[in-house]
Order: structure tokens, then C-alpha cells, then sequence
């Protein structure tokens, strides 16, 4: 099995342990089905399969005289999916019966099924076999579903070179966990050559989206001046904005990043932020 090996931890402060930022997840095309549980549509990654939550830290040095402001990033496909109501044994036949027909987004949510053993026997190889059928008709949730299976190496060999093309194959259509999740992996160097301009690239993507995480990552790359020049307006903004939606540690790295700002910075980061916000993300 290919072990993926994440990079050191070095602790620079004493704030040295984070809790799991929230990150949304919801699912596309279950309203085609309407006998299927809607709770399935609105879900969030958060509460899935903790026994493989990992947290990845880095730090990178700042500008500050004498702070560190932490670079809190964390691999959401090794949650791989969100919690499922549980299906009928109806909904579950008529998923197949449209799986079987190629139906690419049937195929996706018979395949969440599986992979939860929800309606069915939990079985993960039955799980790739419908994701795959559907991410490779193009369906951008399969094709990240598949991405964070390959990450974990539930159900198929763990490799992550594999995870990498299902990501970038699901970033390349918009999805934002896949975007946010690929641009971990170019921030640490994780399956793709480091590359922290196209870090940022992906988390911007991913933070006009409205992705909390991506938000929180993006703002810390600006406060680090990492792959961007260092800017503490920008930061402070993106921060904020990832604080409005809960993101974990938000508030307490925006006050961190506000303590090296000017009143008058801040004030421009959060009329900034609050015309981001208004314009949903368009005029950020």
C-alpha cells in the first residue's frame, strides 16, 4: 500500500493545537429524486469518519516583530463524506435501477450510499465502482468523493497521485472542496511539486464559493506574505469572512492579524469584507 507521508510539524509558539474547521458540503441533482431523503442535500463533512481525522499544521514566519500567525490548513478528503439519512429499500432500488441506466448523479448517491452502509451493507469497493462510473461521466461530486477515497485508501489502494487527478479533475468544474483540498497539497508540496502561488489560486477560487476553509487558509497565506505579498488588509478580510461563517480559530487569528493593523486598516478590511459579502464574493 502507498503510505502518504505528511510534512514534520514544527511548533514555533505555544498555540500549538486547533480544532477542526467546519467545512459545508452539499450535494448536487437529489432533487431529481424526489422519494430520496432530503437531509442528504444539506449535510456537512464535519461529522464523518473520525477515526481518520487528520489535522495537518504548518507555520510560516511572518513579518511580525515578534508573532507568529499560524497557516491552520487541514486535508478534508480524509473525512470522505458526510453523514446520510438512512435510504428505504425503494430509494435504494431506484437509485440502481437509474445507476444501471448511467445515470451519473444516481450513480454518485448510490455510491455515498455504499460507502456509508446506509439502506445497505457498508462496502467500499461497491463504493468506488459507483463513483467511478459517475466521475468518469464527468460528475464533479464523484469525482472528488473519489479523490478523498484514493487520499484514505478505504476501498482502493492508497495513492495519492490517483487522489490528485480525481481532485484536479473536480476543481477543474468549480467544486470547491476539491479545490480547497488541492491547494492544501500544493501549500505542503503532498502528491504535487510545492507551489504556493497555485495555492493561493485554488483557494481564491474556492474562497469566492463562499468555502469558509479556503477563506481561512487564504487569509493566512496573505498575512504570511506566502505565495502573495504579505497584506494585512487582505487578510484581515478573508479571515473575517471566514469568522462570519464559524470557521474554527477564525475570530482568535482576525484579532491576532487586527493587532498589527492600524484602526484605520481595519476599518478598510471590514468595509472590504462587508462589501465582499454583499456582492457574494464577486467584488472581493
Amino acid at each position: 500500500m502507498t503510505q502518504i507521508h505528511h510534512p514534520p510539524v514544527h511548533p514555533t509558539c505555544d498555540d500549538s493545537s486547533v480544532a477542526f474547521p467546519q467545512g459545508n458540503y452539499r450535494n448536487r441533482g437529489l432533487s431529481q429524486y424526489p422519494n430520496f431523503p432530503n437531509s442528504l442535500a444539506q449535510t456537512t463533512i464535519h461529522s464523518m469518519l473520525h477515526k481518520v481525522r487528520k489535522v495537518m499544521q504548518l507555520k510560516f514566519r511572518s513579518s511580525f516583530r515578534f508573532a507568529w500567525v499560524p497557516f491552520w490548513h487541514t486535508l478534508l478528503a480524509l473525512l470522505l463524506l458526510p453523514h446520510v439519512a438512512i435510504a428505504q429499500g425503494s430509494d435504494v432500488e431506484n437509485l440502481r435501477r437509474l445507476a444501471g441506466q448511467g445515470d451519473a448523479t444516481a450513480q454518485f448517491n448510490l455510491g455515498r450510499i455504499y460507502a456509508h452502509g446506509q439502506g445497505v451493507p457498508q462496502n467500499y469497493a461497491s463504493a468506488v465502482r459507483w463513483y467511478r462510473a459517475s466521475a468518469e461521466q464527468g460528475n464533479a461530486d464523484a469525482q472528488f468523493s473519489l479523490g478523498a477515497i484514493y487520499t484514505s485508501g478505504r476501498g482502493v489502494p492508497q495513492n495519492v497521485a490517483t487522489a490528485v487527478r480525481w481532485y484536479r479533475a473536480a476543481a477543474d468544474q468549480g467544486e470547491a472542496n476539491a479545490q480547497l483540498n488541492l491547494g492544501v497539497m500544493y501549500v505542503s508540496g503532498h502528491g504535487v511539486p510545492q507551489n504556493h502561488a497555485t495555492a493561493v489560486r485554488l483557494f481564491r477560487a474556492a474562497a469566492e464559493q463562499g468555502n469558509a476553509d479556503a477563506q481561512l487558509n487564504l487569509g493566512a497565506m496573505y498575512a504570511n506574505g506566502i505565495g502573495v505579498p504579505q497584506n494585512f488588509v487582505s487578510a484581515h478580510m478573508w479571515v473575517n469572512l471566514a469568522a462570519a461563517k464559524g470557521a474554527a480559530r477564525s475570530t482568535e487569528i482576525r484579532d491576532r492579524i487586527a493587532s498589527r493593523m492600524t484602526p484605520a486598516q481595519i476599518a478598510q478590511a471590514q468595509r472590504r469584507a462587508s462589501a465582499c459579502s454583499a456582492s457574494s464574493y464577486r467584488t472581493c
